[in-house]
């Protein structure tokens, strides 16, 4: 096992339910074989299939996720995006 680090702590979580939406910065976080358990579970494409990231759609920071397991709830700017039990092929309305 590795020598842990002297000094070392950690300062901040921090965790998004969808990919390049806006970070969460819980109080705890469930670590598990393949990492920070529910953290980047969702992730967006375009109608090609391509994923969609923060490099090339910088305003999705501006979003916010969150998922209690059942429901799967954007929102972006004081407006609700989505709503609803996640499904890999439901559309989300284009943001403005």
């Amino acid at each position: 096992m590795p020598e842990p680090l002297r000094g070392a702590y950690v300062e901040r979580l921090s965790v998004a339910p969808v990919k390049s939406l806006a970070m969460q910065h819980p109080d705890a976080i469930a670590l598990g074989p393949l990492g920070v358990h529910e953290d980047r579970r969702f992730f967006l494409v375009d109608d090609q299939g391509r994923l969609v990231n923060g490099v090339r759609h910088g305003t999705l920071v501006r979003a916010r996720a969150a998922f209690d397991g059942a429901q799967l709830r954007i929102d972006r700017a004081c407006a609700r995006i989505f709503f609803g039990a996640p499904n890999h092929r439901e559309r989300l309305p284009a943001a403005a």
